[in-house]
């Protein structure tokens, strides 16, 4: 239970994370992609934790 909770917040924060990096740099695909990947290392390692 909990972890699904905490899975859904980390989710919720990648989300914003990515938009909010779109938002700023508009467009600059090289940085979006940089930060698709670590958006899903850092998924991989909580779901791992």
């Amino acid at each position: 239970m909990v972890k699904r909770v905490l899975l859904v917040v980390a989710v919720l924060v990648v989300a914003y994370l990515i938009v909010f990096s779109i938002w700023k740099y508009q467009g600059n695909e090289t940085l979006s992609t940089v930060n698709n990947v670590i958006s899903m290392s850092t998924i991989n390692h909580t779901w791992k934790m």
